[in-house]
C-alpha cells in the first residue's frame, strides 16, 4: 500500500518511492549491525560461562554439577519437547530461544563427562 498522494506526477511519485527504498535500505543495515554486535556479544557471553564452568566443574563437580545437571536436564527435556511441538514441562513461557543455552552447556558437559546426566 503506497501513501503517496495521489496528485503528483509519476516521474515525481517514482523518486518518492526511490528515496523511501533507499531510506529504508539504509534504516535495515543499520538495524542489521545492531543485531550483529548483539549476537556476537551474546555468544562472547556464552563461550565466558563455557570456559568458566569447565573449570568449576572440573574441581567442585559435586557441589556445582549436581545442581546444574538437575537443573539444565530440565531445560533440554523442555526444549526436546518444543522441537517435537510439545509445550515445556519445566519451564513454561520460555522460549527455545532461552533453553537452547542451558540445553546446550548441558549435553556438553554430559558428554565430556563433567556434569552427573540425570534421568531423562
Amino acid at each position: 500500500m503506497s501513501h503517496i498522494p495521489t496528485d503528483l506526477s509519476p516521474e515525481v511519485a517514482a523518486w518518492l518511492q526511490a528515496q523511501m527504498a533507499i531510506n529504508n535500505a539504509r534504516t535495515a543495515a543499520v538495524l542489521r549491525e545492531e543485531i550483529n554486535k548483539v549476537d556476537d556479544w551474546a555468544n562472547g557471553i556464552f563461550a565466558a560461562l563455557r570456559d568458566a564452568l569447565g573449570h568449576l566443574l572440573g574441581e567442585a563437580r559435586l557441589i556445582v554439577g549436581e545442581g546444574l545437571g538437575r537443573d539444565w536436564s530440565k531445560a533440554s527435556q523442555d526444549l526436546l519437547r518444543m522441537l517435537d511441538g510439545e509445550p515445556p514441562v519445566h519451564h513454561p513461557g520460555e522460549s527455545m530461544e532461552q533453553l537452547e543455552a542451558r540445553a546446550m552447556l548441558y549435553d556438553f558437559y554430559a558428554r565430556l563427562g563433567l556434569m552427573p546426566t540425570a534421568k531423562r
